[in-house]
């Protein structure tokens, strides 16, 4: 079959999908659940045949792309932000040496758990980010980095946040998916501050908190990784 071919079949899978899900959308209201969107794509990809593997991942992706509303959040890459990983089963420890940062530890350490356990491919993470179900679990997680990371470079939340200007503190998951690691995909809090910050950040050793990572730069979407982030003007406006 040649390559054009395919991509029409892809494309038109595609196109099935996103009309399944609006269809899922009008019958259901204004939510559709992660088990639809991927009994939408299973049915949608049964029965066809072609030259290469159609890969279900992609398609789910492509759904999520259906059912996002406004852009993403998404890291700058300023010349004057540092850029950090933290490894999300190490957090719990710097999470505990934030002051006046309150949180409900078992909680809050069952959800990085079911995280680090169902995000492990690209459409995980979109999921986890457009779904409400799965929002919400993964905003309570964010939300909390979020405030400990302004604490911990001492600014204000209504300081953090410029209107009109894009954002200097970000806050993202992000998926490490090298196909060769020996430990699999590893997700990551993957954070941004200003680099006149960066010195707030260590301690009289020099040293960052637990677990922090210093880049040497802002990483960029690829096939082996991938970071979703943090919107906490659309937390707050929820909540309200």
């Amino acid at each position: 079959m040649k390559t054009k071919d395919i991509v029409y079949i892809i494309g038109g899978l595609i196109i099935g999908i996103a009309v399944g899900v609006l269809i899922a959308t009008l019958l259901g209201g204004s939510r559709v659940t992660e088990d639809q969107v991927r009994a939408i794509v299973n049915e949608a990809v049964a029965g066809q045949t072609t030259s290469q593997p159609v890969n279900q991942d992609d398609l789910v992706r492509a759904v999520i792309n259906t059912l996002r509303t406004g852009p993403a959040v998404a890291q700058t890459r300023d010349i004057n932000s540092a850029f950090f990983l933290v490894p999300v089963e190490e957090a719990g420890s710097w999470l505990e040496t934030i002051k006046d940062v309150e949180f409900d530890e078992e909680v809050t350490t069952e959800n990085i758990e079911l995280l680090s356990n169902e995000i492990t491919s690209e459409s995980q993470l979109a999921l986890y980010f457009t779904l409400p179900e799965r929002v919400t679990t993964v905003n309570s997680v964010l939300s909390l980095v979020y405030d400990a990371m302004l604490k911990t470079v001492g600014v204000a939340p209504e300081e953090a946040i410029v209107a009109g200007a894009d954002p200097s503190y970000v806050v993202c998951l992000g998926l490490d998916n090298d196909p060769y690691s020996l430990t699999g995909p590893l997700l990551y809090f993957y954070m941004q501050v200003p680099t006149d910050k960066v010195e707030t950040l260590q301690d009289v050793n020099g040293e960052f908190p637990t677990g922090w990572e210093k880049l040497d730069g802002p990483r960029e979407n690829s096939m082996l990784w991938t970071a979703e982030c943090y919107d906490p003007t659309a937390d707050e406006a929820a909540t309200e």
